[in-house]
């Protein structure tokens, strides 16, 4: 680690340093606790630096030392601010807007204990690390939402799993017969890694089932919107998830099993769609209930990241600013689908102010676009927008990157009563 003169924290902490490096007083003494400001504020933590000692100079070591241990020390309280997930997809951001410059949110430290071989010291700090700044940072910077602002979720999801003759849902008349969908289970698992709880809305529907009106066969949003509030929750996730389709491999015992999961998430309140996600997974395997539902498992998890895109999008408090973006995208054939696709970004896009193209092959095709925005929020007005011959979805977002793929859409099956039918955009 390259040495940084300590300035912050003021002539005392420099005097210190000094006379510790030429033996006069142990590296650990109330002298040293009393130098420096109290414990009393912030948010403590213990942490160990180490470096190397080069030439004989302790002192220099000594320093180093305790600066690494600021590192480590704000690393600690960064990673109880931001769960791992989160972490490692902001990871470029969570660096340049703390990582790289821990001594801002240090607001004080008292060394604790002192140790060294021939070849390195190693240094045991208390520091006083600035919480909230952290958690401004990383707010301001679009690396972290504001986990308060978050909605809560209801899941009404009809799930029909490969050899099921009628879907499986809980909200029916019998509402204890009826089991959790599995694919509900598994996108209310990703939803909640990402910040996002969701409800249970068994309790707030028993008083709805007895009402004549109520027919949970035809399940509408006008419903929907009334249970999520009983059950305070502030967006519904409504969805059809099926697997239906299971192709033999010839010379096994093996199949093929293909799921389909169509997703929104909707406001309670004003019913406006927020997000939305359309994905098909297979799987290969020897048993129909784990085939069926190992692919439901993947295609409901690809959903999950999908709707929280666009959840974070539509509940981040504080939009990031302008940013340039390396665009990727695939599923370019037909070319007309990525020219209607290009248009439609250059011009019809809030946020965006330039498009360049950077280089294409018969595959896919890179484009740098700046926007001023969250990337985020970017992706979740692509996977809206409602184009004629396909359908965009987002598979990767970083801070300077976005994946993304065009897909083909299949001719318009005769519509049928269902719990989407009185969706908005359907």
């Amino acid at each position: 680690m390259k040495s940084r003169t300590i300035t912050f924290f003021g002539r005392f902490a420099t005097l210190f340093l000094l006379i510790a490096a030429l033996g006069a007083i142990p590296a650990a003494t109330p002298c040293m606790a009393q130098a420096q400001e109290p414990m009393d504020s912030m948010e403590a933590v213990e942490a160990i630096g180490v470096s190397r000692i080069y030439q004989g100079k302790v002192s220099n070591a000594r320093e180093a030392a305790t600066e690494d241990s600021f590192e480590m020390a704000v690393t600690k309280v960064v990673s109880e601010i931001v769960p791992p997930d989160v972490l490692a997809s902001n990871f470029d951001a969570v660096n340049r807007l703390v990582l790289a410059k821990t001594e801002s949110f240090v607001q004080g430290f008292q060394v604790l204990a002192e140790a060294q071989d021939s070849t390195h010291l190693r240094i045991m700090t208390r520091v006083r690390v600035d919480h909230n700044a952290i958690q401004d940072a990383l707010r301001a910077g679009g690396a972290l939402a504001a986990q308060a602002d978050l909605p809560v979720l209801l899941f009404l999801v009809n799930e029909k799993e490969f050899g099921q003759q009628t879907p499986r849902h809980w909200w029916g008349k019998a509402v204890s017969q009826n089991l959790t969908p599995y694919s509900e289970t598994v996108m209310a698992r990703g939803l909640a890694e990402k910040g996002f709880p969701s409800v249970d809305g068994r309790d707030s529907i028993r008083a709805m089932v007895s009402e004549p009106q109520f027919d949970p066969e035809r399940f509408d949003l006008t419903s929907a919107m009334r249970l999520a509030k009983n059950a305070q929750a502030q967006v519904v996730i409504f969805g059809e998830v099926s697997a239906e389709n299971a192709t033999a491999i010839p010379g096994t015992d093996m199949a093929s099993y293909e799921a389909s999961v169509t997703i929104q998430a909707v406001n309670a309140d004003t019913g406006e769609r927020i997000a939305a996600s359309s994905q098909v997974a297979s799987v290969v395997s020897d048993n129909d209930q784990t085939g069926s539902r190992d692919a439901i498992a993947k295609a409901s998890t690809q959903a999950a990241q999908e709707l929280a895109i666009g959840l974070a999008a539509a509940y981040q408090t504080q939009p990031q600013g302008p940013v340039t973006l390396e665009m990727k995208v695939s599923g370019i054939s037909p070319l007309a689908n990525f020219v209607a696709f290009r248009n439609a970004l250059k011009s019809d896009t809030e946020g965006v102010t330039r498009v360049l193209p950077k280089g294409m092959t018969d595959r896919e095709a890179l484009l740098m676009v700046e926007y001023k925005g969250m990337p985020q929020k970017l992706a979740r007005d692509l996977t809206l927008k409602a184009f004629d011959r396909f359908s965009v979805h987002v598979s990767y977002i970083g801070e300077s990157q976005m994946d993304l793929q065009l897909i083909p859409k299949d001719p318009e099956p005769a519509p049928t009563p269902g719990i989407l039918e009185e969706l908005p955009g359907n």
